[in-house]
């Protein structure tokens, strides 16, 4: 057994046409961004790797995490694509997230936004908060600010236990703040528990383009889905934001679900620690193990069940039909998989 880790074409050292600007300047380009394209890059390499290893009936075990879910699908959000879900999960989640850590935090944060806008709309407000924030650059509107600390508190909780628990750490500096200190001034002392005692805070740390940013519209991955999905673990954290356009509940016998109340953006996929809570170990237990927790309506009891060994080790000829699989991907696409200038894929 060997492991191959492969990077989703533009990202990384694998971005076209001599630069990212280059490669992200109209549609046109882009349009070689969208996921068909990654998941046929996916399948050549595979073919690849089968034939100069003489591993063609070798089965192959896929992992991945959030946008780049695979068989192995840890906090993979598709149900965002179709508008399944309510498209304020996401901050709903966040927002749960810390009112459970402190209430007080909580109504603290609401409060600011509006304490933000009306120290905003004196003559000298953004001056004001610049300097009350500490930001490298002076503040052109309110905006700014609270995107940033929207950006904050959104990557707290996604990313919470990675590996502090960051939303009780910011709301410890909020709610711990000397008697006396205002509301934006516990704000900011929540900013210097994330960030760290700096010089200044840079407001557009979280705001800059990057591959993520400019290429998740082409990036859909239900599409492969939809043709080519099966034998797969969609496992999620609930503490994610994420996890509200996650797949929650079993869909068929080879397309589960493996959930745990504590776990934040793919945390089950990271290095294992000593210092792992128990629950976490659990759940990496059960993606890797024969039996997967299924919820049935809303018994609060759990059953499991024996994954039937075809399902997820296959057979000779169930292989040999997944790499049929493999070849129906590229053929999908080759049309234009192969008209990427300085793009270079397989062999």
């Amino acid at each position: 057994m060997f492991n191959i880790l492969m990077y989703h074409r533009y990202y990384g050292k694998s971005v076209p046409f001599g630069s990212e600007d280059e490669a992200m300047k109209n549609e046109t380009i882009r349009g070689y961004f969208n996921s068909a394209q990654a998941i046929a890059d996916y399948a050549e390499v595979l073919l690849h790797v089968k034939e100069q290893f003489s591993a063609q009936d070798s089965p192959i075990i896929v992992i991945g995490g959030s946008y780049g879910g695979s068989a192995l699908a840890s906090s993979a959000p598709i149900l965002y694509f179709d508008n399944i879900t309510p498209q304020n999960g996401y901050y709903s989640i966040v927002t749960t997230n810390f009112k459970e850590v402190s209430d007080s935090c909580y109504q603290t944060i609401r409060k600011s936004w509006s304490e933000i806008d009306k120290v905003a709309s004196n003559p000298a407000g953004l001056s004001i908060l610049s300097q009350k924030f500490k930001t490298c650059s002076h503040l052109k509107n309110s905006s700014e600010l609270k995107e940033y600390l929207d950006s904050i508190y959104s990557f707290a909780a996604q990313y919470n236990l990675r590996p502090v628990d960051s939303v009780k750490m910011v709301c410890n500096a909020v709610d711990e703040a000397p008697n006396g200190t205002d509301v934006l001034g516990r704000i900011f002392n929540g900013v210097v528990s994330y960030e760290g005692n700096q010089t200044c805070y840079d407001i557009n740390e979280y705001n800059s383009l990057d591959e993520s940013i400019e290429g998740w519209p082409w990036q859909d991955i239900k599409l492969v889905l939809q043709r080519f999905g099966s034998n797969i673990i969609f496992s999620n954290g609930l503490k994610d934001p994420y996890s509200s356009g996650g797949v929650l509940e079993d869909i068929s016998e080879s397309v589960v679900a493996v959930t745990t109340a504590n776990g934040s953006h793919c945390l089950d996929i990271l290095y294992a620690k000593e210092t792992d809570p128990e629950w976490l170990i659990m759940q990496r237990n059960t993606e890797v193990s024969d039996e997967i927790p299924v919820h049935e309506g809303n018994r609060n009891d759990k059953r499991t069940r024996k994954l039937k060994q075809n399902e997820k080790f296959a057979h000779l000829d169930r292989l040999r039909h997944s790499r049929k699989k493999l070849l129906q991907v590229k053929q999908t696409v080759r049309g234009t998989l192969y008209n990427v200038p300085g793009m270079k894929i397989g062999k």
